[in-house]
Parts: structure tokens; C-alpha cells; sequence
């Protein structure tokens, strides 16, 4: 029990989440139901005489004509223990220790509006607490219709056997309630501390039993013959009290505990809010700079989940396509010069047959310019930087086993080119697809069906045909820098215009005409360096530190489980 004690006091290097909390309030109450959570006292009733009290208690209900007489019940062999329990315990079936187990009517209640009788179901419940708020009103004539065959008492514990499986509660005093649907009840003896059978069947032990007997497939649930008979560990009755309130005990710790991790991390979240609110709102890269200063002396403390660090990735590149990130250079030629060379060679391809002329796209309006960019950049739309936006086969081509990799958006939506799981075509599919759509070395395909907006540069000068869910964009790669390019397309700025454009509602589609129009923020060529650079370097910290917070996590739990396991 020392050992025991030492891990309750020690536990701040371990638990560190609301969820660890959970998992800690898991395994005391398998230890309690073990025999491992309080002292043995010799001088306790042993649990054997209890049950024979438990059998006079039944043969009398039983002669008074209150309850029927069960079934014998098969003997409980050696095989069948979970665990071995300390001498004064007993494994018992739960009809053995019930002078009651009912399920609930079968008929649908009829509820109404107002009244003081109600109906306990599923949603009524949860950790042992009644929402009274969610409580439904029967009329008289329907609670007493379901309380004909036993009406729920002070004391009774009800169980959810179909749905949210396993709750369960003690019914109060001076509560008027029937069983809902999903719902049954075990009235256990006299001579059981209802707190403690409840403790019992929301243990691991016995959610592992109930767990191994689901029925169905839609709607799961437990049926009564299984419920009856599934074991219990029984201690001797003022053994029994002593465990119920060493787990109230604990249970209270354990919730303050929970609420003190559950504020700790708002706190988190509000300071990495306001880290990553400041280095959104910089209004320079000199600020930015100062910002990012402060961001990285609280790094460690406030950037400690996956979300935490996402955010902060998408903040660096909103600020990359803002020009906010690095300073501009008043050498540089200024977009406006890259952006006529563009148009110039476009009209050159076009002149030479080799690529479409396009449908003229509408000037920028004021609207379609979300914020203030330097004074060398440009904004301008994706249809006039590309001399083509297409998207792979619109037919379903017919696959062989080797040949072709034929790409889909599955295999870009990870944000990398993934030939694990690809499909194949022949090579006269290929060769017949790529005369309208063909994906070379450091283009860039976009999804565009089902996850959208997800842009990836093909780094490979392996031959692949793509599907319609991708689209494809070809572009000056001398003017434009395809690492800018994709950085910008991932970033919110552009995330967000794609998601707006997404249409559809079971396979949403991004439509070509859409990204063509997408408006850009255009920087000169060689601060599209400078910023692909400083990104570069900065989402691979964020990176190193997401790993890192992997890592010690996987670590920590499984220490966790480590210790749980063995105290």
C-alpha cells in the first residue's frame, strides 16, 4: 500500500492531461476491485458468510411470493477468475448478489411537457451524475404502465446496456423515475453497499466482460442472460465501505486534479493565442522579427500540442504572403517587371500553337485584395502566372497490376507525392492522357475533389498520369519560384479562398474556373527566395519541436501505463 501511496503523491511528472486523469481514476478502480486499494482487516466478516446471508435473504423473498426463484447457478471454476482475490473475497455472478435484475419495457414511452414523473435513459447520465436538465416527463399513466413489473428505488443501480454502454448511476431519494429504452436495473441485497457494486460494474474488470458479449451490429448492445451472470469481486461488507470511500476519496483529488490540468491548459491556449495574435498582427518584417524573438523564449511552454504547432505554421506562412516575414531589398527588380515577362512569354507559347489562349480573366478589384502589400509586389490571378491550369482524366481508366503510376488525390493529400498505395494504367493510357495533362519535374498538382486546396511540387522525374481529383499548374519556372508558389497555395490566405469555392456536398469539387481566379500576392523573384528560405527554416523548427512533442508524449504514456500497470 506504500507503493501505492507514493504514486498518488508523485504523479505530477506523469499526468499531465485531463485524459491522464482519466486513465489514473481507470486504474483505481481496478485496483480497488482487486483488493489492492485498501488493507485487508482480519477481523471482517469474511464475503462467504455474507453470501449465505444473501441466500436466507432470497429464500425468504422468494417464500413471501416478492421475487421468483432463479435458475441454479453454475459453479465459478478457477479457470473462470478474471484475478485471484485476497482470502476474505468471493467471485460472485451478479444474480447471486441481485434479488433483482430487470430490463427495461420494451414499449416506447410517451413523454409530455410537464409533471414531476420522468424517464432515465442513456442521455440522462454520464460518470455516475444524472443531468436532471436532459430528464424527460412521463404522464402517470405511462410511468406506471413501465413500472409494473418493479418501480426503480433509492438504492436500485441502473445500467445502459445498448448505446453509450456502461453508464450507470444510483437511483436517489425522492426521485420518481421509470427505465427508459436501452436501460436496465439491479436491485443487489440488503447486505451490499450499493456504491460499491456500482464501483464494481464500471471497472475495468467487468467493462472488459461485458465488452467480449456485444450483440448486434447497427445498434450494439449487452443482453440480460450475459449481464446476470458476468462476475463481481466481493469483499467482506465493512470491507466494501472502507473501498467506497478511499475511491471518494480519491475520485475528489482526482476531479481537482482535472480541473487545475483542464485551466493550466486553457492558460496554454490563451498565451499561445495571444504569442501567435501578436506575430499575426506585425506589420514589418522588423516586427515580425521581434515577435517571432518572443514566440521562441516561450516556446517550450506554450506550444505543447499538435494544434499549437499547426497554428503557428499556418501564422509563418500568412506572414510569408503578407511580405511580413523577411525585409525587402530596394535592388530587386519589382514584381511588376516578372509579371510582364509572364504575359510575354504566355503570348509567345500561345502565338506558337503550343498552348491555349485563355478566356481574358477580370481585373482585380479593390475587394479581392484582403490586405496591403509591399510596394515591389503585385497581386494577380492564378489563370494569368500559369500558361496551364488543367485536371487528370475524367474517366475511371482500367487499372493493371504494373505499369503507369496513376495518381490520385489520396496520393497528394498528405502533402507529399505517396507511391505506396498508387494504382497503375498502361503505358498507351499514359501516353494518350499526358496530351492534355502532363505532370513534369516541379510543376505543381493541387487537390481539388474530396480534400481540396492541398498544393505539392512533383519531385520526381518519374513518368505519372493523375486523375481528375487533381489539377495540374504550369508556369514560367524561371519567373516564378515553385516553393513561393506552393507555400502560398498552403497558406490561409489561399486555403481559405479554396475552401470558399469548394462546391458541392458529398464529393465537394474545387472547379478550374475557381483557380483560375484565385487573386495572389505576387513578390519580386528574389525575395520569393528570401521568404521560401526563412519558411524553410522556420517550419523545420516547428517540425523538429511537433517530433519532439511525439516523441516525449508516446514516452510518457507509456511510462504511464508502465506504472499503472504494475502498482
Amino acid at each position: 500500500m506504500s507503493q501505492l501511496a507514493l504514486l498518488l503523491e508523485r504523479f505530477d511528472g506523469l499526468i499531465e492531461t485531463p485524459a491522464d486523469v482519466e486513465k489514473l481514476e481507470q486504474a483505481i478502480l481496478q485496483w480497488a476491485v482487486m483488493g489492492r486499494l485498501v488493507p485487508q482487516d482480519p477481523h471482517d466478516e469474511p464475503a462467504s458468510v455474507l453470501l449465505e446471508r444473501i441466500a436466507a435473504e432470497k429464500a425468504r423473498l422468494v417464500k413471501e411470493g416478492k421475487i421468483r426463484k432463479g435458475k441454479k447457478l453454475g459453479k465459478i471454476s478457477a479457470e473462470d477468475y478474471p484475478y485471484n482475490l485476497p482470502n476474505s473475497w468471493q467471485w460472485v455472478r451478479t444474480e447471486r448478489v441481485s434479488t433483482h435484475i430487470i430490463d427495461c419495457p420494451h414499449s416506447t414511452a410517451k413523454f409530455i411537457d410537464s409533471g414531476e414523473l420522468y424517464c432515465i435513459d442513456t442521455t440522462n447520465i454520464s460518470q455516475g451524475v444524472i443531468h436532471y436538465d436532459k430528464l424527460r416527463r412521463v404522464s402517470p399513466e405511462t410511468f406506471v404502465e413501465r413500472i409494473r413489473r418493479l418501480k426503480p428505488e433509492a438504492g436500485d443501480i441502473l445500467f445502459s446496456r445498448e448505446g453509450t454502454i456502461g453508464q450507470s448511476i444510483i437511483v436517489p431519494p425522492n426521485l420518481e423515475v421509470c427505465l427508459g429504452q436501452r436501460m436496465m436495473m439491479y436491485r443487489v441485497s440488503k447486505t451490499i453497499i450499493p456504491e460499491y457494486f456500482r464501483l464494481a460494474i464500471v471497472s475495468p474488470m467487468f467493462v472488459e466482460q461485458w465488452s467480449s458479449k456485444l450483440k448486434g451490429t447497427a445498434a450494439r448492445h449487452v443482453n440480460m442472460k450475459a449481464l446476470r451472470t458476468m462476475l463481481v469481486p466481493l469483499p467482506p461488507a465493512d470491507e466494501q465501505k472502507r473501498i467506497v470511500a478511499k475511491v471518494d476519496a480519491l475520485f475528489a483529488q482526482t476531479r481537482a486534479l482535472k480541473a487545475r490540468l483542464e485551466t493550466a491548459g486553457t492558460v496554454r491556449d490563451r498565451l499561445q493565442g495571444a504569442a501567435v495574435g501578436r506575430l499575426s498582427g506585425a506589420q514589418s518584417p522588423d516586427e515580425t522579427q521581434a515577435a517571432w524573438r518572443q514566440v521562441e523564449a516561450m516556446f517550450d511552454h506554450i506550444h505543447t500540442t499538435p494544434e499549437h504547432i499547426d497554428s503557428l505554421k499556418q501564422t509563418i506562412l500568412q506572414l510569408a504572403v503578407m511580405g511580413r516575414l523577411v525585409p525587402q531589398d530596394p535592388n530587386d527588380e519589382p514584381a511588376s517587371v516578372l509579371l510582364e515577362r509572364i504575359a510575354a512569354e504566355k503570348a509567345r507559347l500561345v502565338k506558337e500553337g503550343k498552348i491555349r489562349k485563355g478566356k481574358k480573366l477580370g481585373k482585380i478589384s479593390a475587394e479581392e485584395r484582403p490586405f496591403t502589400i509591399p510596394e515591389s509586389w503585385q497581386w494577380e490571378r492564378m489563370g494569368n502566372l500559369c500558361h496551364v491550369v488543367t485536371d487528370g482524366a475524367h474517366h475511371t481508366p482500367k487499372y493493371v497490376d504494373e505499369g503507369v503510376p496513376f495518381l490520385s488525390v489520396k496520393d497528394v493529400s498528405s502533402g507529399y507525392l505517396d507511391f505506396s498505395n498508387t494504382r497503375f494504367i498502361t503505358r498507351e493510357q499514359h501516353e494518350t492522357l499526358i496530351q492534355r495533362c502532363y505532370p513534369e519535374f516541379r510543376d505543381i498538382l493541387l487537390t481539388k475533389v474530396g480534400t481540396t486546396g492541398i498544393a505539392v511540387i512533383v519531385d520526381t522525374q518519374d513518368e505519372f498520369s493523375i486523375f481528375v481529383s487533381v489539377a495540374l499548374l504550369k508556369f514560367n519556372q524561371e519567373e516564378l519560384y515553385p516553393e513561393y508558389l506552393v507555400a502560398l497555395i498552403n497558406s490561409p490566405l489561399v486555403k481559405a479562398k479554396s475552401a470558399k469555392n469548394t462546391r458541392g456536398v458529398g464529393n465537394k469539387n474545387l472547379v478550374l474556373r475557381d483557380i483560375k481566379n484565385f487573386v495572389l500576392p505576387i513578390p519580386p523573384q528574389e525575395e520569393q527566395k528570401r521568404i521560401v528560405a526563412k519558411v524553410d527554416e522556420l517550419l523545420a523548427l516547428c517540425d523538429r519541436v511537433a517530433a519532439g512533442l511525439v516523441s516525449a508524449e508516446a514516452a510518457r504514456t507509456q511510462l504511464l501505463d508502465a506504472v499503472l500497470a504494475q502498482s
